[in-house]
């Protein structure tokens, strides 16, 4: 390797670390036999921050006529008192939450390209400028992740900074945790892959799931 080569892949990797970012508090509740967290506690630059499951449930992808079960989604916000439980305003109610974290474990080995198509389907479901650079760096996040094995999870926590601007933190299933900063419009955008409008009928029943807190 060259040495620009050796400088550019230390640049790359400054923001990368192999530590979990959350810890679950487990409850006696499973789904497929994945257990379900009553919270969890997430560390950042000013102390453990703790994070109240809001819902959870399984996303199911229709391939030709398989139901395939690809994964667990639990979701945790800051502030789970002014989450909103309806279709209508969950997205908006994210406008209260300072942080939230979406832990998804997977039941069926999947490939990153695989990964990034669904969640590029529902950003477009939603309107967001994939070209925006912290959606674009979150989603080559996702690609880069490779094959996912089942039992696998990936984690994105997303923080609100004082400024308004928004942190991306996503552990790879391979253990790898990056750090990508984005504007206002971030945060929102990408919570709407899970709260705002559904690409197919297995994201519709996996927001449903969520939003009767199951």
């Amino acid at each position: 390797m060259k040495f620009s080569g050796m400088i550019l892949s230390l640049i790359l990797l400054s923001n990368i670390s192999y530590a979990g970012i959350i810890t679950t508090d487990q409850s006696d509740k499973t789904i497929e036999n994945v257990k379900i967290a009553h919270s969890a506690i997430v560390t950042t630059d000013k102390g453990d921050a703790k994070l109240d499951l809001v819902g959870s449930g399984i996303f199911v992808k229709k391939v030709l006529i398989t139901n395939i079960k690809v994964f667990v989604a639990q979701m945790f916000v800051d502030n789970a008192g002014k989450f909103v439980r309806t279709p209508e305003g969950a997205l908006n109610s994210m406008d209260d939450m300072n942080m939230a974290a979406f832990n998804l474990t997977y039941l069926f080995s999947v490939d990153g390209n695989k990964i990034m198509s669904v969640i590029s389907d529902a950003l477009d479901a939603n309107n967001v400028d994939t070209d925006n650079e912290a959606i674009q760096e979150f989603l080559d996040a996702l690609k880069a992740s490779g094959k996912v094995s089942s039992g696998k999870t990936m984690t994105i926590v997303l923080k609100r900074n004082d400024d308004g601007t928004t942190k991306i933190t996503f552990e790879s299933p391979s253990g790898q945790i990056q750090e990508i900063n984005g504007d206002k419009s971030v945060f929102k955008s990408i919570a709407s892959i899970w709260l705002g409008n559904t690409a197919d009928d297995g994201s519709e029943k996996l927001k449903a799931s969520i939003l009767e807190g199951k």
